[in-house]
């Protein structure tokens, strides 16, 4: 988020100069609008996940992707909300027993 203010820093005077429109480029809430939607996106799968990991056995490729996905948007959105870090939680705890030896 820091990398694009200061793109959007640096680019508006040179856009204002050539007089090329830079409403598009103010802040009117879309990023933190795309981390919302990022995060809605990030449960749905958690849970979808973790629904289909109860119905079979195994499932340690989609274990894997789920986590790693769920990281992906914690980096992007800047955290999680308590019922994502609780979803991130299960399939952590997942993760843990599916690697431990029987």
């Amino acid at each position: 988020m820091a990398r694009l203010v200061n793109l959007r820093s640096s680019a508006m005077p040179s856009y204002k100069e050539l007089r090329i429109p830079t409403d598009w480029m103010l802040d009117s809430g879309i990023a933190s609008k795309m981390r919302l939607a990022s995060l809605k996106l990030a449960k749905v799968y958690m849970k979808r996940s973790l629904k289909e990991l109860d119905r079979e056995t195994g499932g340690e490729a989609l274990l894997a992707q789920s986590v790693r996905f769920a990281y992906r948007v914690h980096q992007f959105a800047g955290g999680l909300d308590c019922e994502a870090m609780r979803l991130f939680e299960d399939l952590m705890q997942r993760a843990q027993l599916a690697s431990s030896p029987p």
